[in-house]
């Protein structure tokens, strides 16, 4: 929703699977927008099916041609908003120019640079210089590889869909950060599980694929370390147990890159088996409060949130189920829940 100062709104606009489909002006007239592979759209219709916007695109996101301009088109290259003064595009984390075919900016994880791939030493570089393949929604994680065959359709569909839940899964964990105050210590747990996974294709050391899992288990993150130390993380999902539960999955699995990728981790803040599983579900249980969601009851059993316990009982209610929780996970209680500040 975009609104003038004074609060009255000026245009509403429709999402499907994360993309821009609709606008609706403030006096009701409906135009339609038509996006290509990366999420550009190139075509915009009205109510009528009458085509207003009608542009190419050179690789880098320049309008190459505009052979129909008689609407307004703000959110240009692959649905980014586009500063009409200074030409750059708002990618949440920093601005990019398509002129110079790079961000204004560096990567603000430092620590996602890989020695082994020369193309991310660029800290402003956009999506390793492959812009007709990769976009970059917020501005900073990797796919794995999508195994399935190029003619296998529904494999592909499949693969895609699990894309946008889990994009959608990352607008929902942050949305539940936002409903706890700035500073608090759920914000800053929330905040640092969002910042772990970084961006889309932005070549840190966090990958995000999707497949089974054994048991229960809907999401997993397991972590590996080349001959000079450097740490990569593969944080799989499984999409048939995951559901609507999205958000939390990831959150949960994003404290456990975010605790083992700490500096504090690798000297005197060594978190044992249960400590970081506690987080963890710490974290799930926080992500459910914060998005209102009904009571959260593992697998197991186990309650970790239920909206109906008071202030002054939750945090004991809270930490009763996931103590249970991890327990049952065969991680032994520690005396140290949460040792950590954050």
């Amino acid at each position: 929703m975009e609104s003038r100062q004074d609060g009255s709104i000026l245009n509403e606009y429709l999402y499907v699977g994360g993309q821009r489909v609709a606008r609706v002006a403030n006096l009701g007239s409906i135009y339609y927008y038509y996006g290509d592979h990366l999420g550009t759209a190139r075509l915009i219709t009205n109510g009528g099916g009458t085509t207003c916007y009608d542009a190419d695109y050179f690789p880098w996101g320049g309008e190459q041609n505009v052979y129909v301009p008689t609407c307004q088109q703000n959110y240009k290259f692959t649905g980014k908003e586009r500063d009409p003064d200074m030409g750059v595009d708002y990618f949440g984390a920093r601005f990019y120019s398509h002129s110079m075919a790079r961000f204004y900016s560096p990567d603000p994880l430092l620590n996602s640079g890989r020695p082994g791939n020369p193309q991310n030493w660029n800290r402003y570089a956009y999506v390793l210089g492959n812009p007709l393949k990769f976009t970059d929604p917020t501005g900073l994680w990797d796919w794995a590889p999508n195994t399935c065959a190029a003619s296998d359709k529904r494999c592909n569909k499949q693969y895609q869909n699990d894309q946008k839940k889990f994009r959608q899964g990352l607008k929902e964990l942050k949305d539940a950060r936002d409903s706890y105050k700035k500073g608090s210590k759920e914000y800053n747990r929330l905040d640092a599980s969002l910042k772990a996974y970084g961006t889309e294709n932005d070549g840190n050391n966090v990958t995000v694929g999707f497949g089974a899992l054994p048991g229960s288990t809907a999401a997993r993150a397991t972590l590996s370390a080349d001959e000079q130390g450097n740490l990569s993380f593969n944080v799989t999902f499984d999409p048939s147990k995951v559901g609507n539960a999205a958000p939390v999955d990831i959150g949960h699995e994003g404290t456990h890159v975010s605790d083992i990728d700490n500096p504090w981790y690798a000297g005197a803040g060594t978190l044992e088996p249960f400590q970081l599983e506690y987080r963890g579900y710490q974290t799930s249980s926080w992500v459910a409060q914060g998005l209102g969601v009904p009571t959260m009851t593992t697998a197991e059993g186990n309650v970790l949130w239920n909206p109906s316990w008071s202030a002054a009982d939750r945090e004991v209610m809270r930490d009763y189920g996931i103590t249970n929780q991890v327990e049952d996970k065969d991680h032994p209680e520690t005396q140290f829940h949460n040792p950590w500040p954050n």
